[in-house]
C-alpha cells in the first residue's frame, strides 16, 4: 500500500476521499454490500449541496484524490459539474461505475481538463455473459462491453474491476484476456464481503478454499507477466506460501491489502465516515453542519492513522508474519464486524478457528519475517 504523505495543515495526513454521490442504482447486483436497487430510498441532495460539498473538498489545504462511488454515480445528474469543479481545482478525480450509464452526452459535459483529470474504474464481474449477468441481470455484459469499446475507441482511459466469486472465478482466464483486449492498464481483482444483500446470496457466491486455490492458480497460469497490471486486493495470508513468492517475483502483479486507510467517506447525506462500510457505526459529523477540514482536526483522525500504523493487532493477526506490511488488511471491514478496529481481519480470524492459517505465515523462531519464509521455501522447492 503506497504510503501517505504528511500534512502539517490537515491533521497530520493527507486523506484521500471516498465520496458516494448516492445509494440509488441502476441495478441490483447479488453482491452488493449497501443494498443498492432502482428503489433505494434516499433524500435527492440539490446541486447547490453538492457543489457545497464539491468546493469544501477544494478547499482542503492539500489536494486529495476523490472517488465518486455509489450506488451508481452517474445517475447523479450533477455529477459533470462535480467533476468540472475538483478538476478545476487540480485534483485527480476517479468513478466507479457499472458503466452502463457511459454514454457520449455524459462525456461531452466533461471539459477537456476533467478528463485530462479523470480515471473510470468499471466493473465487469466475470469474462462472459453467463458469469456476470449471474450477478448483475440479463443483458449487462454486452452492454457495458460495448460502452468500454466505445471509450476504448474515443481515447479515454479506463481499469476494470471485478469481484471474484464462487461463480465467476472460473473464468477469469476469458477476464483476463478480455482487459488485454481493452488495453486496461490495471485491472483489480478483490473479493466477495459477505454483508448486504451478498449475504443473503452467500450460498451461491462464498468461496471456498478450492475456489481460492484455484483463482491463485489461475492467475498465476494466464495473469503473470502481462502488460498489464493485476492488482490483487486481499489479505496476504490468505494466498500459499508457493503462490505469493511468484506474485512476489511478478513485475505485473500488485497486492494491496487495504484502501490507504484510513479513507474519509462522504455519504449521500454528506456525514463524514471512513468508508460506506462502517456508514452505521461511526460518524464524525456532517459537512452541512460543520466545515470538513474542521472535521478533520476535531476529530483526530490522525489517531487512527497513527494506530493504524503501528499495527496493534489482537488474534492471528498479532502473530503473523505479515503484520507489518498487511496491518490487518481491511480495518473498516474488521470494524464493522468486531466494533474495534485492532481486532484481526475476519476472513483470517475464520481461517484459524477452521484450522485453515497457513503455518508458513505464523511467525515462530524459523518464520521471524517473510523474507524468512521466502527463504524456506526456495530451500524446499
Amino acid at each position: 500500500m503506497n504510503k501517505t504523505p504528511l500534512n502539517k495543515d490537515t491533521n497530520k495526513f493527507h486523506y484521500n476521499i471516498y465520496w458516494y454521490l448516492t445509494y440509488k442504482c441502476n441495478l441490483s447486483c447479488k453482491h452488493c454490500w449497501i443494498n443498492c436497487s432502482p428503489n433505494y430510498e434516499e433524500k435527492i441532495l440539490s446541486t447547490e449541496r453538492l457543489i457545497q460539498i464539491a468546493n469544501q473538498i477544494s478547499s482542503l489545504t492539500y489536494k486529495p484524490h476523490v472517488i465518486l462511488s455509489g450506488g451508481e454515480p452517474l445517475l447523479c445528474k450533477d455529477l459533470y459539474k462535480i467533476i468540472n469543479i475538483l478538476t478545476s481545482f487540480d485534483i485527480t478525480t476517479g468513478i466507479e461505475s457499472n458503466g452502463l450509464l457511459l454514454n457520449q452526452d455524459f462525456l461531452d459535459s466533461l471539459s477537456k481538463e476533467s478528463k485530462d483529470r479523470l480515471s473510470l474504474a468499471i466493473s465487469l464481474d466475470g469474462g462472459t455473459s453467463l458469469f456476470h449477468d449471474r450477478i448483475r441481470g440479463n443483458g449487462t455484459f454486452e452492454k457495458t462491453l460495448y460502452n468500454l469499446k466505445n471509450l476504448k475507441q474515443i481515447r479515454i482511459p479506463f481499469d476494470l474491476q471485478c469481484v471474484v466469486n464462487a461463480q465467476n472465478v472460473y473464468s477469469l482466464p476469458k477476464l483476463i484476456t478480455l482487459a488485454e483486449n481493452l488495453n486496461v492498464e490495471n485491472l483489480t481483482l478483490a473479493f466477495l464481503h459477505p454483508l448486504g444483500r451478498a449475504k443473503s446470496e452467500m450460498n451461491d457466491l462464498v468461496m471456498k478454499k478450492k475456489d481460492f486455490d484455484k483463482f491463485f492458480k489461475l492467475v498465476i497460469e494466464y495473469g503473470i507477466n502481462k502488460k498489464m497490471t493485476i492488482t490483487l486486493k486481499a489479505p496476504p495470508a490468505l494466498i500459499p506460501a508457493n503462490y505469493l513468492l511468484k506474485f512476489q517475483q511478478a513485475k505485473n502483479i500488485n497486492i494491496v491489502t487495504n484502501c490507504d486507510f484510513p479513507k474519509i467517506g462522504i455519504t449521500p447525506s454528506g456525514d463524514v465516515t471512513l468508508c460506506s462500510l462502517v456508514k452505521e457505526k461511526l460518524t464524525f459529523g456532517n459537512v452541512f453542519n460543520q466545515d470538513l477540514t474542521d472535521i478533520i482536526i476535531k476529530n483526530n483522525l490522525s489517531q487512527i492513522r497513527t494506530d493504524y500504523l503501528k499495527a496493534n493487532l489482537d488474534g492471528i493477526c498479532s502473530n503473523c508474519v505479515f503484520k507489518e506490511r498487511c496491518k490487518g488488511s481491511c480495518r473498516s471491514y474488521a470494524y464493522f464486524t468486531t466494533d474495534s478496529f485492532f481486532k484481526s481481519h475476519p476472513v483470517c480470524s475464520q481461517l484459524a478457528e477452521d484450522g485453515l492459517f497457513p503455518e508458513y505465515y505464523m511467525k515462530n523462531p524459523e518464520n521471524k519475517n517473510i523474507f524468512k519464509v521466502f527463504q524456506k521455501i526456495k530451500t524446499e522447492a
